[in-house]
Parts: C-alpha cells; structure tokens; sequence
C-alpha cells in the first residue's frame, strides 16, 4: 500500500506572495513525471475509449496517450484517437 501526497498547483493556492518562503524541493512534489503512452488496437477501441476517458477524467493520472497505432487502417478506433486529437 502505497501513501503519500498528492500536491497540485501548491505555489498558486498559497498565493504569489507565498512563492519566496516555498522551499525548491517542495515545488518539485508538484512535478511529476508524466508517461507517454502508446496504444495498440485491431477494432473499434472501445478499450481505447474507456483509456481516454479515464486520463481525461483523472482516474489514470500521470500518463498521457501520444499515439494510437493499428493494423486496420479502417478500424473505427483510429476516427475514436482523431476526436481525441491522439497522433495515429
């Protein structure tokens, strides 16, 4: 099990008056590597989807879809990574 916090926009919520008593590694706990991540699909992407939907909506956090990749040069998941404005 794996605690911790998750700090966002830290500087902001204190306030620009804030910024210069906020020490550097505290400002880097916000600054979280984000994965790039490639998917592969044969068909309709529905799985596609329910990826995209969860990073847009914050239940994958951290990752980001750069590029969709398939076999089917007419599989509906590519027009799903296109609406998504997802590199195919």
């Amino acid at each position: 099990m794996e605690h911790g916090v998750d700090i966002k926009h830290l500087s902001e919520a204190l306030g620009s008056g804030m910024s210069p008593f906020i020490p550097p590694f505290v400002e880097s706990f916000s600054s979280v590597n984000v994965k790039h991540v490639a998917v592969f699909i044969s068909g309709t992407g529905t799985n596609l989807q329910a990826l995209i939907d969860a990073v847009q909506s914050g239940v994958i956090r951290h990752a980001n879809i750069v590029l969709v990749v398939s076999n089917n040069p007419d599989a509906l998941g590519l027009k799903r990574a296109n609406e998504a404005n997802i590199e195919t």
